[in-house]
């Protein structure tokens, strides 16, 4: 902590000073008396504002507010120094106690209640300038996290203030507003919004529904405060809360919150109703259960507003459900719900004895309010009685929440997805020798499969007519979607992959660049409509420049070749020279393979040596962008061989086409594999032979495809905190998978490195892309693979200090593993 020395005084002091007042007083009532705050240190006894900021009314808050302290103050000391966080600290610690303090006693006699109840209330403890801190702090954070935390703080603290009403409820809003005015000016820099506004990754609607979401999580988590520590009634009622027996029932209302509020955010067809339903049944709990009718209208009223809001802005979620889902689900749901009404009524019936109860009666309204709302003065007397009522909540609250997550997260009915072209008319054989001249490799007289209609007749002819890009051909793979704009953007197509509600589209839209950043546009707000999160994945710098994407992460560099004049001279060449010459003198050859007609011996041997590393190792294989022998067998993409005289195979290589104004321009290389006991530079020999053929053939450029997580800066000082976590990715799994490696590899083949990148709307979504990214490559990874990777990272780790150098390893042998670029 010598970096850090006011968080460290601040945190050795509290607790010494803590220490030894609880020492001396015993703590509790009697500390203070001796040193809190409150209307009454106005009366010259202004140093209780400052040492009674280091101590706790009870010793067991050391353990929650020293670490928030080191968190909150080290962080922001981290960013603007000592000096400055001591003096907003200081600010906002005493624009909270001495601000509450002041209005407390200025309106102590106008007969309000609540101000006569506070003027007799003490505090204690640093928790003001703490959450003042926090509130400087989000001036340093990116527009996203900033203005999310800053209505979450905001919201949240108004609304403790409106239900709780204790005098830190006060301090702590009065902390935060001036550590909010604080924040802006101790650290200024531009805020970026203009750009978030223009950028076309963002639909009108996100806001709102976010707003939605905060409310339902706002909303619920005072409940959860007020269960866990009950106030006074707010503002508008001085009457002490009754919150015993519901914290279990709140818990499960924060579950199912949380649930509801990211089904609201993704705009799922399910969560404005769930929403609805949940503020309903709130504001019915709050009037039902809180301890008084002021304090049970203020919550209600609360609940009822979040729904008339939700009411007002039904437009920005879907109208359209999904029934079948529905159907099945929600009677689930709904029977689940009724059985829990039920058993919990018969469960506090055949209990009753055991509980205790103000009226002796025990009327069938406290038994309801009991079992639904676990409200109700009915509370257990006995051990057993107390543990068959939190076993048998459990229970149905983790049935109840199963079954509402499968609910919000039921899918729309069945989207047109479309799969890789099949049954075209011709195979390739040469590069088009003139712009729009079609030849048989053009494929554009090739024709989709029957019956897949208009739609895949288009998609077919603009993927032939615009390409893509260097890895356009994979959406042409399974699983692949295609949406296609309107308007201007008729004739842009976008390719996607749904992936756990986050559609990823490969690569740049297909169509005119002049209509990117209107198909963007009009993509991202279909994805809203139904859902789902966007990500833009390995998409290039001219979809970067031109849709000017909210936020961008440079995830790999595709290595391309330009083909014109390419010759293998020069010292940097040595090794593709050596390794011709030796294939040369050991008969091994260029081959090109028909997958549908190869000879079964022929493709038994190029199935083996494909399959050669995964089957020799427990580590999955991946998948989503890095292809396979049997995606190439479709009719357009190549697959080419190294054999020798007595037919061995022993390297295998596949190439995607790169179409551009309707005809091939180049070649992408997909898969590379090597026989593991078979001619060791067979790679070198087989890239090279094919990097001539494509030159003589006519083609403009080869590509060697993307090493995902591998860039050539990688650990450069001024990289991100992003792109330096993404660096750390690549490193830990190096040893497993090789990225690092086989872009070293691709180095030796002289090419033009242009980046690509992850382009999406909200740092808050990150998280979820990177799940439904590595859920793509790896979807069907067990427990036992899973453990296989973190054995594998263990022992290269242990092999650290004696294994070669990554570029050495892959000059030497380039790893299969991750050859399938």
């Amino acid at each position: 902590m010598s970096g850090h020395p006011l968080t460290t005084g601040l945190a050795l002091a509290m607790v010494v000073l803590g220490t030894s007042l609880v020492v001396l007083t015993g703590g509790g009532d009697a500390a203070t008396a001796m040193v809190g705050y409150g209307s009454h240190a106005l009366d010259g006894q202004w140093w209780r504002f400052v040492v009674g900021a280091a101590v706790l009314p009870d010793p067991r808050l050391y353990l929650v507010m020293v670490p928030l302290l080191v968190l909150a103050v080290g962080n922001y000391e981290h960013r603007v120094g000592w000096r400055t966080t001591a003096g907003v600290l200081a600010a906002t610690h005493l624009a909270g106690t001495v601000g509450a303090a002041v209005l407390v006693r200025a309106l102590a006699n106008t007969g309000w209640p609540w101000m006569t109840f506070t003027a007799d209330q003490t505090d204690l403890g640093l928790s003001a300038g703490v959450v003042g801190v926090v509130a400087a702090l989000t001036a340093t954070l990116p527009v996203g996290p900033r203005r999310t935390l800053r209505w979450v703080g905001t919201g949240f603290l108004a609304v403790m203030l409106l239900r709780s009403g204790l005098l830190w409820d006060a301090e702590h809003l009065l902390g935060w507003t001036a550590g909010l005015f604080l924040g802006g000016v101790a650290w200024r820099r531009p805020m970026g919004s203009a750009a978030m506004r223009r950028s076309g990754l963002r639909s009108p609607g996100m806001p709102t529904r976010s707003v939605a979401a905060l409310g339902v999580l706002v909303l619920a988590g005072s409940e959860l405060v007020l269960a866990l520590y009950q106030g006074v009634g707010g503002l508008f009622a001085v009457h002490p809360q009754a919150g015993a027996g519901r914290i279990g029932a709140t818990v499960l209302l924060a579950a199912a919150a949380v649930l509801i509020a990211d089904a609201l955010r993704r705009g799922l067809p399910a969560g404005w109703w769930a929403g609805a339903t949940l503020t309903c049944l709130m504001g019915a709990r709050s009037a039902l259960t809180d301890g008084s009718d002021a304090a049970a209208g203020v919550g209600a009223l609360l609940w009822v507003g979040l729904l008339g809001a939700l009411v007002s802005c039904r437009h920005h979620w879907p109208s359209r459900l999904p029934m079948r889902a529905l159907r099945r689900i929600g009677s689930r749901l709904l029977l689940a719900m009724l059985g829990f009404i039920a058993a919990s009524t018969v469960t506090v019936w055949l209990l009753r004895d055991a509980l205790s109860a103000s009226d002796p009666r025990r009327t069938l309204h406290q038994i309801l309010l009991r079992a639904v709302f676990a409200g109700g003065d009915l509370e257990p007397q006995t051990a057993w009685a107390a543990a068959i009522l939190v076993v048998s909540s459990w229970v149905w609250a983790l049935v109840l929440l199963v079954l509402l997550a499968r609910l919000l997260h039921a899918a729309l009915p069945g989207l047109p997805r479309h799969s890789r072209p099949a049954g075209v008319a011709s195979r390739h054989s040469a590069c088009a020798a003139e712009p729009g001249v079609p030849t048989a490799r053009t494929g554009v007289d090739a024709q989709p499969a029957a019956g897949d209609g208009g739609q895949r007749m288009f998609w077919w002819r603009q993927m032939l007519r615009y390409g893509g890009g260097n890895l356009g051909w994979q959406r042409t793979w399974p699983r692949v979607s295609t949406w296609h704009g309107s308007g201007p953007a008729a004739e842009v197509s976008i390719g996607y992959r749904l992936e756990q509600s986050v559609a990823i589209v490969i690569g740049d839209p297909v169509g005119p660049k002049a209509h990117w950043k209107a198909a963007a546009e009009q993509f991202t707000s279909f994805t809203q409509q139904q859902g789902w999160t966007v990500a833009w994945y390995a998409v290039s710098h001219a979809f970067v420049t031109s849709v000017g994407p909210a936020r961008t992460l440079q995830i790999g560099e595709d290595a391309v070749i330009e083909l014109a004049g390419l010759r293998f001279t020069g010292k940097a060449w040595q090794d593709v020279r050596t390794a011709r010459n030796k294939a040369g003198k050991e008969n091994i050859t260029l081959r090109e393979v028909d997958l549908a007609t190869a000879d079964p011996e022929l493709r038994a041997q190029i199935d083996g040596v494909s399959g050669a590393w995964s089957d020799g190792k427990a580590l999955p294989e991946m998948g989503f962008s890095l292809g396979t022998i049997e995606l190439a067998d479709d009719g357009q993409m190549r697959t080419i061989v190294a054999v020798d005289d007595a037919g061995t195979v022993h390297g295998v290589t596949t190439w995607m086409p790169i179409h551009e104004s309707g005809r091939v321009v180049g070649w992408t290389l997909d898969v590379m594999r090597r026989r593991p006991d078979g001619f060791r530079p067979v790679m070198e020999f087989l890239i090279a032979e094919c990097l001539l053929q494509f030159q003589t053939e006519g083609c403009a450029r080869a590509s060697l495809s993307v090493a995902p997580l591998a860039r050539n800066d990688s650990g450069a000082a001024d990289a991100g905190t992003l792109a330096r976590g993404l660096d750390k990715i690549a490193e830990l799994l190096e040893p497993v998978y090789g990225f690092r490696s086989l872009l070293a590899y691709k180095r030796k083949f002289g090419p033009r490195f242009e980046p690509v990148y992850l382009a999406y709307g909200s740092a808050w979504e990150l998280s979820e892309i990177g799940l439904a990214i590595c859920h793509a490559y790896l979807p069907d990874l067990t427990a036992a693979q899973a453990l296989s990777i973190g054995q594998a990272l263990r022992q290269a780790r242990r092999r650290k200090r004696t294994a070669p150098s990554p570029s050495a390893s892959a000059d030497r042998h380039p790893r299969s593993a991750a050859a399938a670029a």
